[in-house]
């Protein structure tokens, strides 16, 4: 890596660093001992709860955390989070990660649909003030998403509202996930389906 490169990474870093200090003096945010922030991890908490973000200990964090409404997250201990940036895990309700998780880069992780599906709310959208109520996810529908432990997720997939993924099973890479994943077994495609069952 050239000198400027490192320049420009040691500043990211530290950006990112003091940037979660913040959100944890606020209160929205607690973590646990050895947490490892990537250079584009991120956390945007704008939930009406405190802390609405918890981390475990021995987390490696490389992504962007959301929070609107009442939204919460919570990651478990030992987990790998992103890598170079990309991922998103947002909420509006609740998202549970377990512990031994391994979240890819590219991921997206929602426990609602981003917007309405309504084509009324969306015209009201589109045509009303852009970051109203309508563009923050609460309108949206929404259920809480829960991640097992020692569950591993793979590259450019999405795990979308409502969905259950077992312990132990793995989520190929590029699946769309709407339904639970049964324990111990691997999902593919879009949706995803079990391909391969673990035991």
């Amino acid at each position: 890596m050239s000198l400027p490169s490192r320049v420009i990474h040691g500043a990211r870093r530290s950006l990112v660093a003091s940037q979660f200090r913040r959100a944890s003096s606020a209160g929205v945010l607690r973590t646990g001992e050895d947490l490892r922030l990537g250079s584009y991890a991120r956390c945007s908490a704008g939930s009406t709860r405190a802390p609405s973000v918890t981390i475990g200990d021995h987390v490696f964090l490389d992504a962007t955390l959301m929070t609107r409404g009442a939204g919460t997250i919570a990651i478990g201990s030992h987990c790998w989070i992103g890598g170079a940036g990309a991922s998103l895990i947002g909420a509006v309700e609740s998202i549970s990660i377990g512990s031994d998780v391994i979240i890819s880069t590219h991921a997206h992780i929602f426990d609602h649909n981003s917007h309405p599906t309504d084509p009324g709310a969306r015209l009201r959208m589109t045509r009303g003030e852009h970051g109203g109520p309508l563009w923050d996810w609460t309108e949206a529908e929404s259920a809480p998403v829960v991640i097992e432990d020692n569950v591993w997720i793979g590259e450019y997939t999405m795990v979308l509202k409502g969905v259950t993924i077992g312990h132990g099973s793995v989520v190929a890479a590029h699946a769309v996930v709407t339904k639970d994943v049964p324990s111990h077994s691997i999902v593919a495609g879009n949706p995803a389906r079990v391909v391969k069952r673990l035991q």
